[in-house]
C-alpha cells in the first residue's frame, strides 16, 4: 500500500452529480441570487415572498373564512414577516412541522434626529 492511499482525500458532493442534477443546482442559484436582488430590504424581502408563495398557490389567510386540510396560506405582519402554512390533516394535538427562518437586510437606517 502506498502512502498517497492513506491519505485523507476531499469528496465533493459536485462530482458525484449528473449533469442534470449540476443544472438544477445552478438554477436555483441563479433563482436565489434574483430572490436576493430584490430582498434588499425587509419590506422588500416580505414582497418578494408573498410574490412568490401566491405563484405556489398560496392565498392570504384573511381571505378564509374556513381552513381544511391541504390549503396553503399566509399571514403578512406589517409587511415585514411573512408567516406560510400548509393546512395539515390531523389537528395540532398531533404536533406541527415547522420550519423557521429571518431575513437581515444590510443598510443603514439614518435616524432623523
Amino acid at each position: 500500500m502506498e502512502t498517497k492511499d492513506l491519505m485523507y482525500k476531499r469528496a465533493y458532493v459536485w462530482d458525484k452529480l449528473n449533469a442534470e442534477e449540476r443544472k438544477a443546482c445552478m438554477d436555483m442559484g441563479e433563482d436565489y441570487k434574483a430572490f436576493l436582488n430584490e430582498s434588499k430590504t425587509e419590506r422588500r424581502c416580505a414582497a418578494e415572498i408573498i410574490r412568490r408563495a401566491k405563484e405556489a398557490g398560496f392565498v392570504c389567510i384573511c381571505e378564509k373564512k374556513e381552513l381544511k386540510a391541504g390549503d396553503k396560506v399566509y399571514y403578512n405582519n406589517r409587511g415585514k414577516a411573512i408567516m406560510l402554512a400548509v393546512i395539515g390533516e390531523e389537528d395540532l394535538s398531533h404536533g406541527a412541522n415547522i420550519g423557521a427562518a429571518h431575513t437581515d437586510a444590510p443598510r443603514l437606517d439614518i435616524k432623523p434626529n
